[in-house]
């Protein structure tokens, strides 16, 4: 009792407010948000691999102080090469510039591509033309040799090299180190005029390449240039186009005036229509009629055939008042009347020809007063201007109609003629561009000047007698890489030894990688091994007084853990708790053990149930029997009555044995009656404690977990397999089940 009032007073101040049995998916929700790089765990293996870190830095630096040392003397020389102008004026002067002119002068060059020329100049390409001319001198010389003592980089402002210490220039400088310092000059001098000889070869190339791409443009060109000109002179001939703006707005105003003579023409021909239909009336004449009428009115021998027929026809009216019908007189002017009426006829005859036909009364051989002859004269002319009108109004209508379909179509012919002569345009002007062009570039071929500028040739140095000074030690350098090439490989080397184990070899990397609290430590005690192979009294009654401080430390730290439990929120709904372990051999029967101790000092009515059906160990260190248990009960062969058993020896300690073993017997850890079964002894005790078998050997422990209250992880430290245990901790956060944290044994 004195050990587990001590656990809970210092568990009062210790125990934070929200430990609880929860699902793991609020631990594993916590981790996630955790941003940034964790460097804990790489502090953890430095601090327990520090020895192997040291001896291989410690072998690494003492390697490289004696290659430094061993090293043979090398001689350095470098040049340095402006490889863009600086001034305006000088940009201004040069040959490509210049073959340009101002206006391409003016305008700003494409930077250069460093990088890509760093490449360039410690290519294979330009590096062989040296390396056969050194061996002329030294036959030994390979590319290899220089490669390896060559450094082209970057200047930047105040001296420095590869954008260090300043900002960078237009600047390459050309470093070489040889052990040889006859041969560091020569390979100097040679670099310098093959990468001067290489800018002018580029400037060329890159002239060439233009040449030849403008001469492959310029066939495709002229084609499209004569092609269009052929389209638009088609355009032109088949259209008649000169200005189609002006031509545009000249059939507008043709097709308006058309329009208007239109309109004119018929209001004429309607009236001529309406006036000869009215003479017609009058007259009652056809046309033909009137015509022939009118032309026997105008002829002068018709006229006087009619005028003696209308005389000798007065004198019969004279002489009837005399004379009757029968007498001679009478007859005589008769048969004269009768001759100029076959005479009037016959002249008619003559005088009409075929038109006779339509005189088919004697009243259109009568004499025609002027005034008949007036109206039958404008129905003549009437009936001529109708033809007249009706022929110039088809005329118009024809002329319009053609107008029309002109100045519907014209938009469109006009509208493909600008787009050929814009075609034309840009064609003519990409022609003219890439003539000029191919010109200005051929000015430039033929110039000879070296693009890059030399302004700083220097040879080995040398001293007051001529001697070339070696130069200055890498031993700082080298010691520098020596170290930090050993760290690395020490931190390697350990991160490697670490994974190697798979096994969690502290408490961090343990709450870490399980995202789960740690409620106890329990540190390895063989007198807890030995203890537990003894009675079971002594191991629940007096063994904790009978023993020296490690295994008071032992018995603590499961005080310690049910203290904890006891003091969290969630303490008044925990009836029930699973003891889980990923491994066999983790320690779940020794905790579930020291946990009912616990329990029971603190006057807990507690049942242990032993549920690892394929390995039980409970009922040998208890002394309880197992020929019927947990087993029977869910199997339905036993009642949980007759199946509970007390403790030898302990009050208020109840077990429940797992029964004999069957090969369905984890199964029986995942039914509906080992959920009921849970439910029931939650009403009968104030804790049960279940032992399960490992996560490696059955994974139904998830299961019995789901049903009971909580569960409490065991894991081994440098024992337990991690991979076991992260697959058993990714289903429990699958399933949600609760779980109240770690227990950290063999620490």
């Amino acid at each position: 009792m004195e050990i587990v009032q001590s656990s809970y007073e210092s568990m009062a101040s210790h125990t934070p407010a929200q430990l609880q049995s929860t699902p793991l998916e609020s631990s594993s929700s916590e981790a996630s948000e955790q941003q940034g790089i964790n460097f804990r765990p790489l502090l953890r293996i430095v601090r327990r691999n520090a020895l192997l870190i040291l001896g291989a830095t410690a072998l690494t630096t003492g390697l490289a102080y004696w290659l430094s040392l061993a090293a043979a003397p090398l001689y350095q020389g470098n040049l340095r090469l402006l490889v863009e102008p600086v001034t305006p004026e000088r940009r201004l002067s040069d040959p490509g510039v210049v073959a340009r002119g101002d206006d391409r002068a003016r305008q700003q060059s494409s930077p250069l591509d460093y990088a890509t020329q760093l490449v360039i100049l410690q290519s294979s390409g330009l590096l062989s033309d040296v390396v056969e001319q050194v061996q002329a001198s030294f036959p030994d010389f390979r590319e290899r040799d220089l490669r390896k003592g060559l450094t082209v980089e970057r200047c930047c402002s105040g001296d420095g090299v590869g954008g260090i210490g300043g900002q960078e220039t237009r600047i390459l400088e050309v470093t070489y180190e040889d052990s040889d310092p006859q041969r560091a000059d020569l390979v100097l001098e040679l670099i310098s005029n093959r990468f001067l000889r290489y800018s002018l070869e580029e400037r060329k190339s890159s002239i060439s390449e233009g040449v030849r791409f403008i001469d492959e443009q310029l066939p495709a060109l002229e084609n499209r240039v004569s092609l269009l000109q052929s389209q638009i002179q088609s355009l032109q001939e088949q259209y008649l186009l000169t200005d189609p703006q002006a031509q545009g707005a000249q059939l507008s105003t043709q097709l308006a005036d058309l329009s208007n003579q239109k309109m004119q023409t018929d209001s004429l021909l309607q009236e001529q229509v309406t006036l000869y239909r009215n003479l017609q009336t009058q007259l009652g004449l056809s046309p033909n009629q009137a015509l022939a009428s009118s032309t026997l009115s105008e002829d002068p021998g018709y006229q006087n055939l009619l005028r003696q027929r209308e005389e000798v026809e007065s004198q019969i009216a004279v002489e009837s008042a005399f004379y009757n019908e029968a007498s001679p007189v009478i007859q005589a002017l008769r048969d004269q009347q009768n001759e100029l009426s076959s005479l009037q006829e016959r002249r008619a005859r003559e005088v009409l020809g075929s038109a006779f036909g339509e005189l088919n009364g004697p009243q259109m051989l009568a004499y025609q007063n002027s005034i008949r002859s007036d109206l039958i004269q404008q129905m003549v002319n009437s009936a001529n201007e109708i033809q007249v009108l009706q022929a110039r109004s088809n005329a118009l209508e024809q002329a319009n109609s053609s107008a029309g379909q002109r100045v519907q179509q014209f938009p469109a012919i006009a509208r493909r003629y600008a787009e050929l002569q814009r075609e034309l345009l840009l064609a003519t002007q990409t022609l003219d561009r890439l003539l000029a062009q191919r010109e200005t570039l051929q000015v430039e071929a033929a110039q000879n000047e070296f693009p890059w500028d030399l302004i700083s040739s220097s040879q080995v140095p040398r001293d007051v007698d001529g001697n070339p000074v070696p130069e200055e030690g890498k031993l700082p350098r080298n010691m520098a890489l020596g170290l930090f090439a050993g760290l690395m490989a020490g931190i390697g080397g350990a991160v490697l030894t670490d994974r190697s184990k798979n096994a969690f070899l502290d408490l961090a990397d343990l709450e870490e990688e399980t995202a789960l609290p740690i409620l106890a430590t329990i540190p390895y005690c063989e007198e807890a091994v030995r203890l537990q192979q003894a009675s079971t009294a002594v191991l629940l009654d007096k063994a904790d007084r009978k023993n020296g401080a490690n295994f008071y430390s032992f018995t603590n730290s499961f005080n310690s853990a049910y203290a904890k439990i006891r003091l969290s929120p969630s303490a008044e709904s925990i009836k029930s708790i699973v003891i889980a372990s990923a491994c066999p051999q983790d320690g779940k029967s020794t905790l579930a053990l020291n946990l009912a101790k616990a329990a029971l000092l603190a006057n807990q009515r507690v049942l242990l149930v032993d549920a690892n059906l394929q390995s039980p160990q409970l009922h040998q260190i208890l002394s309880l029997t197992n020929s019927s248990g947990l087993s029977e009960v869910l199997l339905g062969e036993l009642s949980i009555e007759d199946a509970i058993e007390p403790v030898p020896h302990t009050e208020n300690l109840f077990a429940i044995p797992a029964g004999q073993s069957l090969s369905r017997s984890s199964k029986l850890l995942a039914s509906n009656q080992m959920n009921q079964l849970v439910q029931k002894l939650h009403n009968s005790f104030d804790l049960v404690i279940y032992d399960t078998p490992s996560f490696q050997e059955s994974s139904d422990v998830s299961f019995l977990t789901s049903y009971a209250s909580s569960s409490l992880i065991v894991v081994g430290i440098r024992k337990t397999d991690k991979s076991v245990v992260n697959h058993m901790m990714q289903e429990f956060r699958e399933f949600n089940l609760p779980c109240f944290g770690i227990v950290a044994n063999y620490v």
